[in-house]
């Protein structure tokens, strides 16, 4: 019996290390397991795995694990077929018959008159995404172990409200929203729309804008301003010409 160091190729990344051990102890005794990462990156994985083992028989160049195909290198590894594990030739010239379902080399699945084998475990009696060693699901699925039931205090009644209500709505927005001077014109216009006089009519945007911008400086510093603010509302939604006075601070 001899050790080498298996690099296993093509798994996903978050296939536990029990799952490659076990795969591979069918061909020996492993004694390290390792999960290389990347020299630039630190701590991030590159995927691939190494696998120190003491062989007792030859590893074929492609084994499942889990139900995904996964690539064998090490020193000394005879070239095998990945479609029926034999030597000297490759998949494309296989001119062998592989069953699916017991996993030997000689007829086909129509013609397999053995048990199922799995192969992830080797095991017969079970496929291979119900091996009772792939996963805590399918480990329930077989009867092997019983499903732990949810704790009562876990779960969420079905009438539960999704948003909690709200303890105090008669507080005013001013009290939950404080602003030290008033910042949305929008309201004020709402609020003090009246029809506007000629001489209001004759202001230009320009105009109305120093003006609230001069009223919203005198809020915020308690000055007084001398004169009203007045706009005129003109769109494709509008009724008509409109005055809209600022009130005065």
């Amino acid at each position: 019996m001899t050790w080498c160091v298996v690099t296993v190729l093509h798994l996903p990344l978050d296939m536990s290390e029990q799952v490659v051990v076990r795969t591979l102890g069918r061909f020996g005794k492993v004694t390290g397991y390792e999960e290389p990462e990347f020299l630039e990156c630190k701590g991030v994985k590159t995927g691939t795995r190494r696998v120190r083992i003491e062989l007792k028989s030859d590893i074929p160049s492609t084994l499942w694990a889990n139900g995904h195909r996964a690539h064998i290198a090490y020193p000394g590894q005879p070239r095998t077929c990945w479609r029926c594990g034999l030597e000297g030739h490759e998949a494309r010239l296989c001119p062998n018959k592989r069953c699916s379902r017991c996993l030997q080399v000689g007829h086909t699945l129509a013609e397999c008159k053995g048990d199922i084998v799995c192969n992830s475990c080797g095991k017969t009696g079970h496929l291979a995404r119900l091996c009772p060693d792939r996963s805590y699901a399918a480990r329930v699925a077989t009867g092997v172990v019983e499903a732990v039931p949810v704790p009562a205090s876990d779960t969420v009644p079905h009438d539960a409200p999704v948003i909690a209500p709200v303890s105090d709505t008669s507080a005013p927005m001013e009290a939950l929203f404080p602003l030290s001077c008033p910042t949305s014109p929008l309201i004020e216009l709402a609020e003090t729309a009246s029809l506007p006089t000629e001489a209001e009519q004759d202001k230009t945007a320009e105009m109305v804008l120093a003006e609230w911008h001069a009223a919203q400086d005198a809020a915020c510093t308690g000055s007084p301003v001398a004169t009203p603010v007045s706009v005129i509302l003109v769109g494709p939604e509008s009724t008509g010409p409109r005055d809209i006075k600022w009130p005065r601070f």
